[in-house]
């Protein structure tokens, strides 16, 4: 989605909700953690928590479906003699 791990987006819906839905309020609680110049834009703010309310998930289609494979792939393999 945005070059952002799981675990950065879980923050990032964390403190939008503490922030009252505010997507400003987000963007300056996230400055103790990534600091001035790095921190997420408020757009990808924006992404993360409209990707989260319409799909209730912070990881991407495109990550998850090669997760998916993978663990299918290593299941064939042990069942295979």
């Amino acid at each position: 989605m945005d070059g952002y791990s799981i675990q950065q987006h879980v923050q990032i819906i964390k403190l939008f909700y503490q922030n009252g839905c505010s997507v400003r309020g987000t963007y300056r609680s996230l400055r103790p953690f990534y600091g001035c110049h790095s921190r997420p834009t408020e757009g990808t703010i924006r992404n993360v928590v409209d990707k989260f309310e319409s799909t209730g998930s912070v990881t991407d289609r495109l990550t998850h479906i090669i997760m998916s494979t993978k663990c299918n792939m290593s299941q064939k393999q042990h069942r295979c003699p």
